[in-house]
């Protein structure tokens, strides 16, 4: 939560957001989405859907965590396992409108050996590689964030944030669509893997039709657990 605010503009926008973090706390949109995840239960039925893959917890709220939290745990057990959060291919968001996705999350287990935990927005769900149209920050087998993009005319994949989350780690990730030639990738409000130009140009019309999407995948007793505070 935020301790200091301040307000900024961007592109002739105003916006608050958190001086200690970068988190964006407020931001004037003709068409805004928000969860906090608080309550009793996950809302599967107007806001989300999930993808339960022989997973031991299905994807949930966290019973009693502060400000509300939602989860995807994978186990240890020796199997293919994937647990996704996503709208149920409901693609609302539009890229070519500047779309701009913010999460507060954290991964009390990082992901260990063939687990991959992607989070961000895309097109139907699928496997990862396989999704059509996607930008997203990724975590494989470790706590380095890489970030990928995809809208099926080029393809950048793995590149490198410069950062590696710990497990008591809560990071702000935000992905700006604003000009889909050049998506720029931010954490804890600091630009990262500025040295590639994200070029989404073909992500237009239904190709750059996309949801919020928060998945996790692994092929063996591989663990991760990601927790997700908020989304906007």
């Amino acid at each position: 939560m935020a301790t200091q605010a301040r307000t900024a503009w961007l592109n002739n926008i105003p916006y608050t957001f958190d001086k200690a973090t970068g988190e964006w706390l407020w931001r004037p949109s003709p068409v805004t989405f928000e969860d906090e995840f608080l309550g009793n239960t996950l809302d599967l039925v107007y806001r989300w859907e999930t993808v339960e893959t022989l997973l031991n917890t299905a994807p949930a709220l966290v019973d009693d965590a502060s400000n509300g939290v939602a989860q995807i745990t994978l186990n240890v057990d020796n199997d293919t396992e994937k647990g996704v959060l996503y709208m149920n291919d409901n693609l609302q968001f539009a890229l070519d409108k500047g779309v701009i996705w913010q999460a507060r999350v954290n991964f009390p287990v990082l992901p260990t050996s063939t687990t991959e935990m992607v989070l961000g927005l895309a097109a139907a769900e699928n496997a990862f590689d396989t999704i059509t149209t996607s930008c997203w920050f990724k975590l494989a087998g470790s706590g380095v964030v890489v970030v990928e993009t995809d809208d099926t005319a080029t393809n950048n994949d793995d590149k490198a944030t410069g950062k590696t989350l710990l497990n008591t780690d809560w990071a702000i990730l935000r992905i700006d669509t604003t000009t889909l030639a050049d998506v720029k990738f931010y954490i804890d409000g600091v630009r990262v893997a500025s040295s590639t130009t994200f070029d989404m140009s073909s992500a237009t019309g239904a190709a750059g039709k996309v949801q919020p999407y928060f998945g996790a995948y692994q092929t063996d007793a591989s663990v991760g657990t990601m927790y997700i505070d908020s989304v906007r």
